[in-house]
């Protein structure tokens, strides 16, 4: 994954040591990355938004796999996406335009329950966009960017 796609598809990323060291746990311990090939990128950059990119040009730091570690650093569930069945019920409550704009889909619906699966379920405005227009219990879910790019 080149610079330009990381920051398109990971734009609000949390960037900061402990959220780093989080990603370090996550991405040695699964073996993603080796802890000297972690220690030989974090040498060659001065800040951390550059050592994630750089991280990220590696071919087994996939977009799947950031997504991944997104999810468990922010601590909200993480949605694979092959097991994903999205039902048309619930595909029907959101506008194509805001499925695009703010890169949510609509997963299933049951009662006065949506799922919805987000590329980032921190973003508030989103939730409070969706609960008054909607007048629904909201369940979010992590997804990954491109997962929801290729739905649309």
């Amino acid at each position: 994954m080149d610079r330009t796609t990381f920051i398109r598809y990971f734009p609000a990323f949390p960037i900061d040591n402990d959220s780093l060291e989080k990603l370090y746990n996550i991405l040695t311990k699964d073996n993603f990355v080796e802890v000297k090939v972690w220690e030989e990128l974090e040498n060659k950059c001065s800040t951390p938004q550059a050592f994630v990119e750089l991280l990220t040009t590696l071919k087994q730091v996939t977009a799947e796999v950031l997504a991944k570690a997104e999810a468990e650093i922010r601590g909200v569930p993480y949605v694979n996406v092959s097991e994903l069945q999205v039902n048309s019920d619930a595909f029907k409550m959101l506008p194509d335009s805001f499925i695009k704009k703010h890169q949510v889909l609509p997963v299933n619906i049951t009662g006065a329950e949506l799922v919805v699966a987000m590329a980032d379920p921190t973003d508030l405005g989103i939730f409070d966009n969706l609960k008054i227009n909607l007048a629904i219990i909201l369940l979010f879910l992590t997804i990954n960017r491109f997962f929801i790019n290729s739905r649309t």
